[in-house]
């Protein structure tokens, strides 16, 4: 069978509009969630944030850790034709020149904390210590690897 090149230009610009990749931003994530002593918190809620510097893309996901204090995330993905990556990086570029931002940052937080007193609630919302040891950050150089984080709740 001969496909005239105006035919084949024809299914490739259709494909490239229409037909939905995938577009894989932060790999596979295990959390683990201890308390002072190391012990797992369970029922604990871990938070992931995914910023696409490139794409434009955000999102946020939250699961609860099990009875082992462990979460783990999927492969965090998102889909839209070939045609709408390209527009999105170049409309990137184009929109903020010298100051366009590149890559994809990922970050874990555990953002609640089950059976806390008021006092350590309150505690942990203002000492910035405390908030910093409850996050894990793969910056701007994320992958697609398998990432794990362990996380201690550093209140006794």
């Amino acid at each position: 069978m001969h496909i005239s090149s105006t035919r084949a230009v024809v299914l490739i610009a259709i494909v490239g509009l229409m037909v939905p990749i995938p577009k894989g931003f932060v790999g596979e994530w295990t959390v683990r969630v201890s308390d002072y002593d190391n012990r797992p918190i369970s029922g604990a809620r871990v938070s992931l944030i995914l910023e696409s510097y490139t794409y434009n893309v955000f999102g946020e996901q939250d699961l609860y850790t099990n009875a082992e204090g462990k979460v783990t995330f999927g492969v965090q993905r998102k889909y839209g034709p070939l045609m709408y990556w390209i527009a999105k990086a170049t409309a990137n570029v184009v929109g903020f020149g010298m100051h366009a931002g590149f890559g994809t940052m990922g970050r874990v937080v555990v953002s609640e904390i089950p059976n806390l007193d008021a006092e350590r609630k309150e505690r942990l919302g203002r000492d910035q210590n405390l908030a910093d040891a409850l996050t894990s950050t793969c910056g701007s150089g994320c992958s697609l690897e398998k990432l794990d984080s362990h996380l201690h709740v550093p209140i006794p």
